[in-house]
């Protein structure tokens, strides 16, 4: 059972595709591009993607660990996986959480609220 799961000729293309589809849904959903089933295709086809990554870490294990055998290559992981680190903590920070964990929606609320004000409403202009 393990040996289909893990098969290359199914699993590649298979994470491609899962790849592909929550790329563009994301972008989609970043840029509030809103169509018909774009929620569930990414909610889901993140789901497949992290289970087709972890297989295709499985699988992959021996290659992946072979990178850590000489120091230079080591020393270029270790600061790969620093900078990732350090980009993710920056971006989890600047975020933030508000009211109820949802600045980030409440902040587009606002800023979509000014762009639809009237003038007058910014100063008093009598």
């Amino acid at each position: 059972m393990l040996n289909k799961l893990t098969d290359k000729s199914w699993l590649s293309p298979f994470l491609a595709v899962t790849y592909l589809a929550v790329s563009v849904t994301g972008v989609c959903l970043l840029f509030h591009i809103d169509f018909y089933g774009i929620r569930p295709i990414h909610d889901w086809g993140g789901l497949a993607f992290v289970i087709a990554g972890v297989l295709h870490s499985i699988v992959n294990w021996r290659k992946f660990t072979s990178y850590f055998t000489r120091s230079i290559e080591r020393q270029k992981a270790i600061w790969g996986a620093g900078v990732a680190t350090a980009l993710v903590a920056v971006l989890l920070v600047s975020m933030g959480s508000g009211k109820d964990g949802h600045r980030h929606r409440d902040h587009h609320e606002r800023v979509h609220a000014s762009v639809k004000a009237d003038v007058s409403s910014y100063a008093n202009l009598e």
